[in-house]
């Protein structure tokens, strides 16, 4: 079952166009927004009476509908639906762009990296597709951060530069 529904592209290119990484609407509707930034960071726009998010509505007008895949934001920001901000991925894939700010990691800012006060060591860990992929414990997080650099390095197949 797809977490995603599908895109009527006819309907979007009737009520939509897209400028400079914006939905704006064809013809004047009132007091009414094409785009709606939400709590959640995401800019969403209404398509057959219910809200989608602008991203995935922008690639559709542009590539067809996206499917099961997800619509990344290269550079991490939410707002930032310009074409070339935009790629499609895999949900994994789309996991590994994940910022350090998402991580809901306190104690370094990194990704994957965390002071295990239990042992009083830096611990690196990576998951890829909900599985434990890597671990170490280290004595700095200096050490704990490079080797997760290198896992990723080794066991990422997406990285944030691909198109």
């Amino acid at each position: 079952m797809s977490m995603h529904s599908s895109i009527d592209i006819a309907e979007i290119k009737a009520t939509y166009y897209y400028a400079d990484g914006r939905l704006r609407f064809r013809a004047p509707m009132g007091k009414a927004k094409a785009e709606y930034l939400l709590p959640n960071g995401y800019r969403y726009a209404y398509v057959g009476g219910r809200l989608q998010v602008a991203h995935r509505i922008i690639w559709a007008m542009h590539y067809g509908d996206p499917g099961d895949l997800d619509i990344d934001h290269i550079d991490g920001n939410k707002t930032n639906n310009k074409l070339v901000n935009l790629r499609a991925a895999t949900r994994s894939e789309n996991n590994q762009n994940r910022s350090a700010a998402q991580s809901n990691n306190e104690t370094s800012g990194v990704l994957g990296v965390y002071y295990d006060k239990s042992r009083k060591k830096w611990a690196a860990s990576l998951n890829l597709n909900g599985e434990k992929v890597f671990f170490q414990r280290f004595e700095t997080k200096e050490e704990a951060m490079a080797a997760r650099k290198q896992a990723e390095q080794e066991y990422f197949t997406h990285k944030p530069t691909d198109s």
